[in-house]
């Protein structure tokens, strides 16, 4: 769950942008994660933006 709060630091500042917040998240996470190597990221998107409540 550690991993998954870092995709969403800087949507939960910026807001939702909608289809952007995808690449928002990857950003996010690579800005605050340490990536080993070989570790590999995935992308999911499904609705329209993230951090909806």
């Amino acid at each position: 769950m550690q991993l998954c709060n870092r995709t969403v630091l800087w949507n939960r500042d910026v807001g939702n942008i909608y289809t952007g917040s995808l690449y928002l998240s990857l950003i996010s996470l690579l800005q605050n994660h340490t990536f080993q190597p070989e570790e590999k990221v995935c992308l999911f998107s499904y609705g329209s933006g993230a951090v909806g409540e």
